[in-house]
């Protein structure tokens, strides 16, 4: 933790528990920074961490409820690496702790617990979950998620069908649009669709799978056609480059005259027997 003038930072571990005696599901890092007047009293501490960190709203985010149990404690790893746990109950425990929340080596632990009201009445024992949102968000989460496969059908049916697509989901729109980004890599190939790319290099339109995650979509492409078509367009360059350089050779040599008949060329006026003087030109006529 460091101190600067009246700001205090915290290095803050936050455990999400379904229930008190069972290991956290989660873990989440932050840094609380709060004014040192804040860090004094121990229940005015807590309120600030709850609202600070969002705990309230996060923990019915994951189906524990709004209403959850925090409890404090303070992580200490030494140069070895071994780590102590305190708890932080009450005034004074804290007002002892806090002073060593100021070393580097501790952490603030928060655990976040589902509040639990149990009522009493020698046997049996009744549990109530007070404001346990878990089944409703489980239920929300189930009709969203079925809600978003047939959207993803209907979206592909038409698709398959040759039909225009004019409107799409946001989230359909959002997942298009990283396809699009991630296929521009292979070579500028352009994702016409959620499973049409055309290749960036030989132009021609290829299918992937409809049911894979984007970076599979990738993956397929690449392994299916963009690595087979990269290699060809190399080859094919090389063979283009040679037999240019062919071609080139072959009409220098046609063009260049050969040593033979440079002889015979040089022979032919040597031996010559027409006297110069004999031969009428344009301008004696």
């Amino acid at each position: 933790m460091t101190e600067d003038s009246k700001t205090i930072s915290i290095r803050t571990l936050l455990l999400f528990h379904k229930d008190e005696n069972s290991l956290p599901f989660l873990k989440e890092k932050t840094n609380i920074v709060l004014d040192s007047e804040s860090f004094t009293e121990l229940n005015k501490f807590k309120k600030y961490v709850v609202n600070y960190c969002g705990i309230n709203e996060s923990a019915c985010e994951k189906g524990m409820g709004r209403n959850v149990y925090t409890k404090l404690g303070r992580q200490y790893k030494d140069d070895k690496g071994k780590v102590e746990n305190f708890s932080i109950n009450t005034q004074q425990q804290w007002d002892h702790e806090n002073t060593f929340l100021q070393s580097e080596r501790s952490t603030l632990i928060v655990s976040v617990t589902p509040q639990i009201v149990v009522f009493k009445k020698k046997t049996p024992i009744i549990q109530i979950i007070v404001n346990n949102d878990e089944t409703t968000t489980s239920e929300q989460r189930c009709r969203k998620r079925k809600t978003e496969v047939q959207d993803n059908k209907s979206l592909l049916k038409k698709i398959k069908m040759g039909e225009t697509i004019t409107e799409r989901t946001d989230k359909q729109t959002s997942e298009l649009e990283d396809f699009r980004q991630l296929i521009k890599e292979c070579g500028n190939s352009v994702a016409v669709n959620e499973i049409t790319v055309e290749c960036g290099i030989c132009q021609k339109k290829y299918k992937v799978e409809a049911d894979r995650s984007i970076a599979s979509k990738v993956s397929y492409f690449r392994r299916k056609h963009f690595d087979a078509c990269t290699g060809k367009s190399n080859c094919k360059s090389i063979c283009e480059k040679e037999n240019n350089q062919m071609k080139s050779a072959i009409a220098s040599w046609l063009t260049r005259p050969s040593k033979q008949d440079e002889t015979t060329a040089n022979a032919m006026s040597d031996d010559s027997d027409i006297d110069t003087d004999l031969i009428v030109t344009p301008s004696d006529g």
